[in-house]
């Protein structure tokens, strides 16, 4: 005699465990094998196993995570990822690390936030996006800055502009020789390093059109302009707020505060509710 998958669910009780729009397709099952493929498809399943790279990435989050929470003393919900230099989008990258922050229940908003631009966060560098009169010039739109990581392993310069919090990446420079940890006489280094932040910041080529480019006053005229500073590091103006911040934490603090943001605007709109 055929057995009906009604007939299965209520031997192995679980018909007051399942949903009755769930019942409701099992009972119209055509046959034994449906109703069981049914029923497979609807029970949970467990999440595949992490790759060794995201269970790496998992121990580490796992601490930072726990070290974080013991020091602010309240639980963390939202990371951003911030990178030392621009990098192509890759799935298995963004695989890797969507694994295992959602492993650890966290809600992962960018991977690929660079580290200078979340170090101008935090130095409150950015420009006001036209919100203050043209006569404050240190404050002006389209606000260029250079921003350097030097550390044991690389030297890293990234000439960046910013106009309403978005930001482009002119030029960089990335050389690990001239890594601090590196064995390099001092004056070998000085001359290096530069060498390698002059290239990064000099005007870009200029190409000359038409009959009188060998014009004398237009000569002088290039060369005087072109002498001038390239960048405005507008050391002055911000000098009190650059104390604040101890380099070393700077883009963390930066994607904290990018972090912070991000949470708001999502519970702004309702999509996560209140904090």
């Amino acid at each position: 005699m055929p057995i009906s998958p009604d007939q299965v669910m209520n031997q192995a009780g679980l018909s007051s465990k399942i949903p009755s729009s769930w019942l409701q397709q099992l009972v119209h099952a055509d046959s034994f094998q449906n109703a069981i493929s049914l029923l497979s498809s609807m029970w949970p399943t467990q999440p595949p196993p992490l790759t060794p790279q995201a269970q790496a990435l998992l121990w580490m989050l796992n601490a930072l995570k726990a070290a974080t929470e013991a020091y602010i003393e309240q639980p963390i919900q939202y990371i951003i990822i911030t990178n030392p230099l621009p990098l192509e989008s890759s799935p298995i990258y963004h695989s890797t690390i969507h694994s295992a922050s959602s492993t650890l229940g966290l809600r992962l908003g960018s991977t690929n936030f660079l580290n200078a631009q979340a170090a101008a966060e935090a130095y409150e560098t950015k420009g006001t996006c036209d919100l203050l009169p043209d006569s404050y010039d240190d404050y002006a739109s389209d606000h260029p800055f250079l921003a350097i990581n030097y550390n044991r392993a690389a030297l890293s310069a990234f000439l960046i502009i910013e106009d309403c919090d978005i930001y482009e990446e002119l030029r960089t420079v990335h050389d690990t020789t001239l890594g601090s940890g590196n064995d390099i006489p001092r004056a070998e280094r000085h001359d290096a390093i530069k060498a390698a932040l002059g290239d990064i910041v000099k005007p870009p080529d200029i190409v000359l059109l038409g009959e009188s480019t060998n014009n004398e006053v237009l000569h002088a005229v290039l060369e005087e302009v072109l002498s001038r500073p390239f960048i405005n590091l507008n050391i002055g103006a911000s000098k009190e707020r650059l104390k604040m911040v101890n380099p070393l934490f700077a883009a963390s603090r930066g994607a904290a505060k990018a972090c912070l943001n991000c949470k708001f605007a999502k519970n702004h709109n309702g999509m996560y509710g209140s904090t």
